[in-house]
Order: C-alpha cells, then sequence, then structure tokens
C-alpha cells in the first residue's frame, strides 16, 4: 500500500518549512499568496489529502484550548448613526442570533461604528490588531456600500448583498425560495390574479431575487391572470389606486407596510375586498400573513462560520465566496383568507425541484 503524502513530504519536495506548508494549505494571508500556489500546486500533484479524523482532532484541541486574547468578533456598521442599525428588527434578531452563538463558543462581540469622529479604515485596523480581533460580522448597511480594510488580516461574513465591495462569504434571507413559498400558499387558498407592489431599492438590495420568483409564478399562470408588477421608486398613493383599479388583482403580494396603509387610506379591506401576504415580515407582533425572516438563525450561523473560519485560519477576500441562504417560515395571519379544502401548500423536495400535492395552475410555461 502506498505510504499517504505527509506535510512534511511536501515541506520537503516544495523547499519550505513544514509549518509553512501547513499554514499555506489551510491559505493562511500570513503566507505570500505566491508561495501559496507553489506548495499547493505540489501537494496536488503528490495527491495529497488531509486526514479527515486528524483534521477534527487538531480543530477539537484549539477550541478546548483557553483562548488567548482571540475574545472577541467585530460587529461593523457604517449607519449615518451609532445606533441606526438597531431600529430594524430584522438586524436586531441578527445580531442577538450571532451574540448567543458566539457567546456558547467562547467569544463576545464588540460593536464597531465606521462613522465615529475620527475614524478611519486604518484607524480601525489600528484597533482590531490592537485587540487581536480576528474576526469581523457585517450586518445589513443602511445602503449599498463598499468597505476598504485590510482584509487579508481578517476572516469575515456579511449579512444580505447591501455590502458590494469586497465580496465576503455571506449569509442571507433566502428571498428566491421565501416568494415561490409564499405563492404556493395564496394559490392552495384559492387566489388566481396575484399583483406585486414594492419598490425599486428593495429589489435592488437583494439583486431582484424575489422579484425573479414572482416573475416565474408569473409565467406559470394563464395569461389572462398575469398582473405586471408595480414598481415604483417612492410611494404614491395615486399611482398605487390607478394601479390596483385597472389590474383588480385579488391578493397584493409585497413586503412594506405602507401597501396596508394605503389601502386602509382607500377603505379597501384585507382579505374581504383583497388578500394581502408579505413575503417577508419584518416586525414581530402584526397580524398580517406571509412569510417570517428566520434572522436569528440566521445570525447564529453567521457567528458559526466565522468561529470555524477563525480555527481553520481562512482569512482574506474569498476567491469564490460563498452564499449561504436560510428559508424563512409561514405565519398564518389575517390579512389572507383560509386554505381551502384539501388543498395544501407544503413542499415535497425532490433534488433542486419543488412539488406541491394540488394540480398545477396551467400546462405548460408560457414564454
Amino acid at each position: 500500500m502506498l505510504k499517504r503524502p505527509t506535510i512534511r513530504d511536501i515541506a520537503i519536495k516544495a523547499g519550505f518549512h513544514y509549518s509553512t506548508v501547513s499554514l499555506a494549505l489551510r491559505n493562511n494571508a500570513k503566507i505570500p499568496i505566491k508561495t501559496r500556489i507553489l506548495i499547493q500546486s505540489v501537494a496536488r500533484e503528490m495527491n495529497y489529502r488531509p486526514d479527515p479524523m486528524l483534521s477534527a482532532l487538531t480543530a477539537y484541541r484549539r477550541d478546548t484550548k483557553p483562548k488567548v486574547g482571540v475574545t472577541a468578533l467585530a460587529w461593523v456598521t457604517n449607519h449615518s448613526t451609532q445606533d441606526g442599525w438597531k431600529k430594524w428588527h430584522i438586524t436586531d434578531q441578527y445580531y442577538q442570533g450571532a451574540k448567543r452563538e458566539a457567546e456558547s463558543r467562547g467569544y463576545r462581540i464588540d460593536e464597531f461604528w465606521l462613522r465615529e469622529k475620527g475614524m478611519t479604515a486604518r484607524r480601525l485596523n489600528q484597533i482590531l490588531e490592537t485587540r487581536n480581533i480576528q474576526g469581523l460580522l457585517l450586518p445589513p448597511q443602511e445602503k449599498p456600500t463598499s468597505i476598504d480594510l485590510n482584509w487579508e488580516r481578517f476572516s469575515a461574513v456579511t449579512f444580505g448583498y447591501s455590502l458590494i465591495k469586497p465580496q465576503l462569504h455571506m449569509v442571507s434571507n433566502h428571498e428566491y425560495r421565501n416568494m415561490r413559498h409564499l405563492m404556493k400558499e395564496l394559490y392552495s387558498r384559492g387566489y388566481r390574479r396575484p399583483g406585486l407592489v414594492g419598490r425599486k431599492h428593495s429589489a435592488e438590495r437583494v439583486e431582484y431575487n424575489w422579484l425573479a420568483a414572482f416573475m416565474l409564478e408569473q409565467l406559470e399562470t394563464e395569461e389572462e391572470n398575469r398582473i405586471s408588477p408595480l414598481i415604483v421608486e417612492a410611494w404614491n398613493s395615486r399611482t398605487f389606486i390607478e394601479w390596483y383599479e385597472k389590474t383588480k388583482p385579488d391578493v397584493i403580494v409585497t413586503r412594506s407596510m405602507a401597501v396596508a396603509r394605503m389601502l386602509d387610506e382607500f377603505g379597501i379591506k384585507a382579505p374581504d375586498d383583497v388578500g394581502l401576504a408579505f413575503n417577508a415580515i419584518h416586525e414581530p407582533n402584526t397580524n398580517v400573513s406571509g412569510i417570517q425572516k428566520n434572522a436569528f438563525r440566521i445570525g447564529a450561523l453567521a457567528a458559526d462560520m466565522m468561529v470555524d473560519m477563525i480555527q481553520r485560519n481562512d482569512t482574506g477576500i474569498p476567491r469564490f465566496p460563498q452564499r449561504h441562504l436560510l428559508e424563512g417560515y409561514w405565519v398564518e395571519g389575517e390579512t389572507i383568507r383560509k386554505r381551502l379544502p384539501g388543498k395544501t401548500a407544503v413542499y415535497v423536495n425532490s433534488g433542486d425541484h419543488m412539488h406541491l400535492n394540488f394540480p398545477p395552475r396551467s400546462r405548460f410555461l408560457k414564454f
């Protein structure tokens, strides 16, 4: 039986110390990128494969050793005010989930505000280095933005799509699947003319994922029941009521309470006059029907990813950023009618396909 090549074997062939090889194979930013590429190329030639049992033991030993200096993760925000992110219930839930998961793994979370007086990227780099903070969590920013830090020093995870540059590993709400789930719920309750109302910037923030899912549903709907979405730059009651009277939807899909207020302004009642369903419920304790983001769990996943990245020295801007998307869950509110007898919108997963156990609305896609 051929001997399994070891890190020391690679070190001999590549001409580097075995500790350098170990770091290079973990893509550690402390090793120059040319050296990493060379060592990784030698490892591939030797058909090197890490021993999964040894890797697990190493990770276990790291996790059980007392943390010396590496006690905090950074929560980095760039809002116009220091506590601006806290006014968003969803972002606060991200934080609470991340905080609990971090604490369970021996870390705390410290907050850093990029617009604090005297704060610059260089200054923040110095602060983080002084405090030996290696992991950065970047919640949704107030608007699409870029942040310039010495990323090679840090492990970093961002929430959602608002960080334009750099492209980091990300966790987010599964906007596309949530919309598909919502639409199946509506069809199971007899709705056949759904209309979508939203703001352009809201669609842009999530790379049009929920809008794309809705448009696919339109392609699967009988042509006479297709309604063009109302996507606006800013809310306008007159524009909304003109669209409503022209298209006559039997249910309105949205993610903003502004739509509920406009319906109330014109005396239109949900669900008596029209159904109202939310593809992303942002606030707790409301009576609306729709999909609730699994925000707490998203935050916990981000912290879990972060600690794992720190333990394997996974730093810098990733060549291939990972996207971890979590689906929300249905909330049975009071703004759409009840499900029809014998109908259900529970998914049966089959590979990458989603099926329902009631007949489709049309036999063919119509392009």
